[in-house]
């Protein structure tokens, strides 16, 4: 210790000679490298996420900390390997001097499933067939069979599944009371245990709507082909909100309800829309071999009149042809049925003949699941006038009746 005693200039020294020698970086140590000796079947998911095998780790000075780096990587290589079933392995880390060090892995056998328990408690524990039917049905989905190898990706998928299951359907607010996975080492086996509340079944109330400014208030309701007291079930409040999302006055879309079983008797569903751009103005040209070059302008509202009326109309000038047209679609009545009517006018003279086209019609279309139906009427007159030749006009009417059935994966996509 210096004395008290010292000069002013001794203390200055000192001080900076004890700044230089804490601010001085020490020797960097070079980076540990550690060589895996591993069966393929676990190779991949040690190198993966096992902390040291990633040539980061630099070798500790002391002994006691090299000692702890040990400990840590076995009890992480144990731990990945107890996630793909692997419960009595054989872990071994060689420390060598100059070298690199060598992890040798011996998995063992890897456990198997050999008795899964699906229990259920709440309203769908209740006796009946009905209620029986469903419980085996879901017993029978299960994705973890007996004999199959114990993954614990696999496990909490299973589990997910089995709740999403059964939440699609009358039970909303279907929840995980118990889980277990009970393992035996020795005889390298998994004994899985589930239960699950399924809570009361829930049903149907009114349908709130949000988001709505420029839009009727009715039109949300006006898509809904839910029924008040009818039973929960997402497929439906999906098709309710594919319909919504596939009309043109929606930017977006979400269905849902509340899952508090205190709703359950007349649970409310929640409707958010955001509103769509209501006016779209387009512009194109272009040229054709038998018509020439061609100007064309569309104009497209969605809320006309502010009744969320659809009005399409676009004119289509040509060297030799000249077309416009107005197509009006209402909003959907009850019963999924919808109405629409259109007229159009065309003008062409090619290749010497001179044709003439007006034309009105109305079509009345309904949907119900995923069959669409449209009944159409269209009354259209022409005019003739070839070159050197009489003029002649002809009028028809038309009624077609087409049936169209859509079978697709998802509602959504």
């Amino acid at each position: 210790m210096l004395p008290i005693t010292a000069s002013p200039e001794r203390w200055w020294a000192w001080l900076l000679a004890v700044l230089l020698l804490t601010a001085w970086p020490a020797a960097a140590q070079p980076p540990l490298r550690v060589e895996l000796e591993a069966p393929d079947s676990v190779r991949a998911l040690l190198q993966r996420h096992l902390r040291i095998l990633r040539g980061d780790v630099s070798v500790p000075e002391a002994a006691v900390d090299r000692n702890a780096m040990v400990r840590r990587a076995r009890r992480e290589a144990a731990d990945l390997l107890a996630t793909e079933g692997y419960f009595s392995p054989e872990i071994n880390l060689r420390r060598r001097a100059d070298q690199p060090w060598r992890l040798t892995v011996e998995p063992g056998p890897r456990a198997r499933i050999s008795a899964v328990s699906i229990e259920f408690a709440g309203a769908l524990a209740a006796d009946g067939e009905a209620h029986a039917a469903r419980r085996e049905a879901l017993r029978a989905q299960w994705g973890l069979a007996v004999g199959q190898p114990f993954r614990q990706a696999a496990w909490d998928g299973a589990k997910a599944a089995l709740l999403d299951t059964l939440g699609a359907r009358d039970y909303a607010a279907a929840r995980l009371l118990s889980s277990r996975a009970e393992v035996d080492p020795q005889a390298a086996t998994v004994v899985l245990s589930v239960e699950v509340d399924s809570g009361p079944p829930f049903f149907l109330g009114e349908v709130h709507g949000s988001g709505l400014s420029r839009l009727p208030e009715d039109l949300i309701s006006r898509y809904s082909t839910l029924r008040i007291g009818e039973p929960y079930d997402r497929e439906r409040l999906l098709a309710f909100q594919s319909a919504l999302q596939a009309a043109p006055q929606f930017g977006s879309v979400t269905v849902s309800i509340d899952p508090d079983p205190a709703l359950a008797a007349a649970v409310p569903v929640q409707v958010e829309v955001s509103e769509a751009q209501s006016r779209q103005l387009g512009f194109g040209t272009g040229y054709s071999t038998n018509t020439g070059y061609r100007v064309e302008f569309n104009y497209r509202d969605v809320n006309l009149r502010q009744r969320a009326w659809e009005l399409s109309t676009g004119v289509r000038l040509e060297q030799r042809r000249q077309s416009a047209y107005a197509d009006i679609f209402l909003p959907p009545e009850a019963a999924g049925q919808r109405y629409s009517f259109g007229v159009l006018a065309e003008h062409s003279d090619v290749q010497g003949l001179r044709l003439g086209t007006q034309a009105v019609g109305g079509a009345l279309t309904r949907s119900r699941g995923n069959i669409e139906t449209q009944i159409a009427l269209r009354l259209q007159q022409e005019r003739r006038h070839p070159e050197g030749g009489e003029r002649s006009s002809a009028s028809t009417l038309t009624a077609n009746w087409t049936w169209v059935q859509r079978a697709v994966d998802d509602l959504l996509d």
